[in-house]
């Protein structure tokens, strides 16, 4: 699985910071450590450059640390996201484990022929994954969806299929009237992408080539093996939005804090 890892560059600041705290201490020790040249103390000068130089040390050391709380605010909330859409693409690659076939044709009538239960809505629905498992009745999908609340903007990941029991296994697989279209990860990106599969892969839902927002496929022919990719944003994130902007520039501070995305490859285990 490749993974966006998050830069930590506080780290140079807060060295600068020290030595310069460090080079301004030494002043204030000579300065108070001096001996005056009379019983009258230090001179105004003296007192004003200290007043001076206090402002500008209290005024960095508050600098730094709204800085390195920001970092942290920012660091942590990335990580949330981050960690949301990797262990989202590793629930789906468990349950492709366990198929047998993965569809290539997800045309309505296919899944009509196929998921008569599930209610299909193309302006709504995107259909992305579906999956044959043996002993369920219907074939699980997994499809993206314009998010509602409580759930982070822009879009969603939904899972269509048989719920799970305390042991892992599926608790009503041969009852699909029964099955919901639970939200699996939020924070999916918006963004159109084009649909790029490796050679020898197409996307069932869309073509390779097409474009597609945060979340495609590629599916092998002979629908066993499959790559999942799967792109989040903290477009809906307030703590990162807060600081980092509602758009800001990639080139910026906090522009590679925004877009995260997480691609793994997996095989349909399961015989007929």
């Amino acid at each position: 699985m490749q993974v966006k890892h998050l830069p930590v560059n506080q780290v140079s600041r807060f060295i600068i910071l020290i030595l310069w705290l460090n080079k301004f201490m030494s002043f204030w020790f000579e300065l108070l450590t001096k001996k005056p040249n009379s019983n009258l103390g230090f001179t105004l000068i003296e007192l004003i450059a200290a007043s001076i130089m206090t402002v500008f040390v209290v005024g960095a050391v508050g600098y730094g640390l709204i800085v390195m709380l920001r970092e942290q605010t920012v660091t942590a909330a990335s990580g949330d996201i981050q960690s949301n859409l990797n262990r989202a693409v590793d629930f789906m690659a468990e349950e492709v484990k366990s198929a047998n076939n993965i569809m290539t044709d997800v045309s309505a009538s296919n899944l009509t022929t196929n998921a008569g239960s599930f209610t299909q809505s193309p302006a709504v629905k995107k259909v992305i994954l579906v999956l044959q498992v043996p002993g369920v009745s219907e074939r699980i999908i997994y499809y993206s969806q314009t998010s509602s609340s409580p759930w982070l903007s822009p879009n969603v990941i939904r899972r269509w299929g048989p719920d799970f029991g305390s042991d892992g296994s599926y608790s009503n697989p041969t009852s699909p009237g029964s099955w919901d279209g639970e939200v699996l990860v939020d924070s999916i990106d918006n963004t159109l992408r084009p649909v790029s599969c490796p050679t020898g892969k197409t996307s069932p839902n869309p073509a390779s080539g097409d474009t597609i927002n945060g979340f495609y496929v590629c599916v092998d022919s002979t629908g066993k093996l499959v790559e999942i990719s799967a792109f989040a944003t903290a477009a809906g994130d307030q703590k990162i939005q807060n600081i980092a902007g509602t758009n800001p520039d990639e080139n910026t501070r906090y522009g590679n804090r925004v877009t995260y995305s997480s691609t793994t490859q997996v095989y349909a285990r399961s015989a007929p």
